[in-house]
């Protein structure tokens, strides 16, 4: 009995020190939200719409485009157009970036994972120039086969292998029976 307490408190504890997942994000959940609203209006629907969001770890795919050393700007195309900051542009489409990615080539679609925040910022106007940030964010490097997935194949390959060449060799043994008959 208490060797079944014990193990039950150490699965909690276990559990407990687990970090969710991250979320998958998309900029079509992120869009919506024009340059034009209010800062109440825009507040609003931040609360309704993309509350589960913020300050959690999500992941996004998108297009990276430098700002400066150390920030970047992630959009949903890979053209300067959609991803370069502007307050021409919509803010709902720009994801404003903390992190290194000094070695990636531009262009390239990329997944990042990161700390999401909604940070809205106005400019003197009081337009809407910026929206979303990723603190924290790191490349996602697609994920290849672990050694066991690549182990599995390998020995499931030998095994089928080897019943062919079982099932061969059988073939022929029943075929010279049958004209030594």
């Amino acid at each position: 009995m208490k060797l079944l307490l014990v193990l039950a408190l150490s699965c909690c504890a276990w559990v407990d020190g687990i970090e969710p997942e991250p979320k998958k994000i998309s900029f079509q959940q992120l869009e919506g939200l024009s340059d034009h609203f209010t800062r109440e209006i825009a507040v609003k629907h931040l609360e309704r719409e993309l509350a589960k969001f913020h300050q959690k770890r999500v992941q996004i795919r998108g297009f990276l485009a430098p700002i400066s050393n150390k920030e970047w700007v992630l959009g949903p195309l890979p053209s300067v157009k959609s991803c370069c900051p502007s307050p021409v542009k919509l803010p709902s489409q720009q994801l404003f970036v903390e992190g290194d990615f000094t070695d990636l080539a531009e262009g390239n679609a990329v997944t990042l994972e990161g700390l999401f925040m909604i940070v809205p910022v106005w400019d003197s106007n009081g337009s809407l120039i910026q929206l979303y940030r990723l603190k924290e964010a790191t490349l996602l490097v697609p994920t290849s086969f672990s050694w066991a997935q690549l182990s599995a194949l390998f020995f499931g390959a030998v095994l089928l292998g080897c019943l062919l060449i079982s099932g061969l060799l059988i073939l022929k043994n029943r075929r010279e029976m049958s004209t030594d008959s």
